[in-house]
């Protein structure tokens, strides 16, 4: 140890270098790590901040939200099957929209009370058929914030009444009751008014009822929120690449 020491003080330059060499890539580690997480994180707020246990989506859809379609009819089937507590519905769309002087390309979430985001930091949740919505906490980096409007292309004005911790999908995120979303939706694409009471998935609570008897019962496709996540395109793959590096 002495003579280690001692050679330290006698060239100090030597092992600064190696030093220094040693603490950036500890560095890059470390923003890399930082950047996964965060890309992660900021693409997956709809599965993993809602109270869902389990998340239900139409069979040939491969759990993917954007292809899955599910009508009236099988909500009131799948909250009726043996051992299912609470079921609500999750659908998303995305658009362009303005808010504060800003464009912004806006990931719109409708959502019943049971799969709307647990941790809502400041103000509240919007109410059912008011044209109010929950954002992103990240969405506050904008300069967006309760009180604030944000407006889809060709769509009716959005109070901000509410910011929902991590609670991210991609794109700047807000979310709205399932009946305003559905508004929204066909007043900014009308041509999928064909879709009006339909949902893209349920997230359901269950009394400890396995996904395998709950799938059995409905017909339809039943996942865990982390298996709904691996199923998002490139969300693992990003994942596991950045953290390749990072290793």
């Amino acid at each position: 140890m002495n003579l280690g020491l001692s050679e330290i003080r006698r060239t100090p330059g030597r092992f600064a270098a190696i030093a220094g060499a040693v603490g950036f890539i500890v560095f890059l580690a470390l923003i890399l790590a930082a950047l996964s997480d965060g890309l992660y994180l900021g693409s997956t707020g709809a599965y993993r901040t809602t109270p869902a246990q389990y998340w239900v989506f139409s069979p040939t859809s491969g759990l993917e939200l954007s292809r899955s379609t599910i009508d009236g009819a099988r909500l009131e089937q799948v909250a009726a099957t043996d051992g299912v507590e609470t079921a609500g519905r999750l659908s998303v769309f995305n658009t362009t929209a303005t808010s504060e002087g800003q464009d912004l390309q806006l990931s719109l979430l409708g959502a019943d009370a049971n799969t709307m985001p647990v941790e809502i930091i400041e103000g509240r949740l919007p109410e059912p058929e008011a044209l109010e919505v929950v954002v992103d906490s990240q969405v506050t980096r904008k300069g967006i914030g309760i009180g604030s409007l944000i407006t889809p292309t060709n769509g009716p004005d959005l109070e901000v009444v509410g910011v929902a911790g991590d609670a991210g999908f991609g794109f700047t995120t807000a979310w709205a009751q399932h009946d305003t979303f559905l508004e929204v939706r066909v007043s900014v694409r009308p041509e999928l008014g064909a879709l009006e009471g339909t949902s893209q998935a349920l997230g359901i609570t269950t009394d400890g009822t396995t996904a395998d008897r709950i799938a059995e019962a409905t017909g339809l496709s039943v996942a865990t929120p982390q298996e709904a996540i691996d199923a998002l395109p490139g969300a693992s793959q990003q994942k596991i690449t950045l953290n390749g590096i990072v290793y």
